[in-house]
């Protein structure tokens, strides 16, 4: 018995010798147990400034850093192939760090670390290889034109859709905006049904069937079409798989309820 103690007691402790050599050789625990590095890491902006004089311009110019992957097979062209496999999908998106869609960008350069104003470029870049992972890390730098508008900015849509409802207006020919009834201006009537109809043939434009279709007319009765101005009430996103859109809510009616109507 004592000798079957003597040999329990010299097999534990072999068994805590080893186990603490493996604690020392991995610190951190298995290598299976760790967190796969972040796809996209966006440092803080380091320009932000409008891509136009004046406070009405919903797009901005700002250069910023991003901690990308870059697969194997880009290693022969790595900016070309970080650029089309990471930000080119990203333009006319919705980029939630940047809080705006992205529309271009521009002068991108890779580096080791978030580079600074005063760092030299120049020189190779070692991309970071994190154990068994198959893509290695590199800090990407452009410079991105962001879509941005904010509250109570005055912009620019045209109408494309009429509702008893609402009016939907196209910016830029990219976005989607809408502004509705109770947001329009109070002497601003709907024109539908017969009454489209008989304006219609009065003007000599009757294109048939009517009942479902009409139009708005301002205070001086006439027809509201073209370039409307309005002011950003809200904006709206929504978010499909990996990609995101941004729509604008809008209003007619400001501190005077005046309003600029281009045909």
């Amino acid at each position: 018995m004592a000798h079957s103690r003597e040999q329990h007691k010299e097999h534990k402790h072999s068994s805590n010798k080893k186990k603490r050599k493996r604690d020392e050789h991995h610190p951190h625990g298995s290598k299976s147990k760790k967190q796969r590095p972040a796809v996209l890491e966006s440092q803080s902006h380091r320009s932000r400034e409008p891509a136009s004089v004046g406070s009405s311009c919903p797009f901005y110019l700002q250069k910023s850093s991003l901690y990308l992957p870059l697969s194997p097979i880009s290693y022969s062209y790595p900016l070309q192939g970080i650029c089309a496999e990471h930000l080119s999908p990203l333009i006319l998106t919705y980029y939630p760090p940047f809080h705006g869609v992205i529309i271009s960008y521009s002068n991108p350069t890779l580096s080791e670390n978030p580079p600074r104003d005063s760092d030299d470029t120049k020189g190779p870049v070692l991309a970071k290889s994190v154990d068994e992972y198959a893509a290695s890390f590199v800090w990407v730098t452009a410079d991105f034109l962001i879509f941005k508008p904010q509250r109570n900015q005055w912009i620019q849509g045209w109408v494309n859709l009429q509702s008893e409802g609402h009016i939907g207006l196209v910016c830029w020919n990219l976005f989607n905006a809408s502004i509705e009834r109770k947001r329009l201006p109070k002497e601003w009537k709907w024109v539908g049904g017969k009454a489209k109809r008989r304006a219609d043939s009065e003007n000599g434009t009757d294109e048939g069937d009517g009942e479902a279709e009409g139009y708005y007319v301002d205070g001086s009765g006439e027809k509201v079409e073209g370039l409307v101005e309005f002011k950003v009430r809200d904006c709206e996103t929504v978010r499909e798989r990996d990609k995101g859109f941004l729509s604008i809510v809008g209003t007619l009616r400001g501190g005077d309820e005046s309003n600029t109507h281009v045909s």
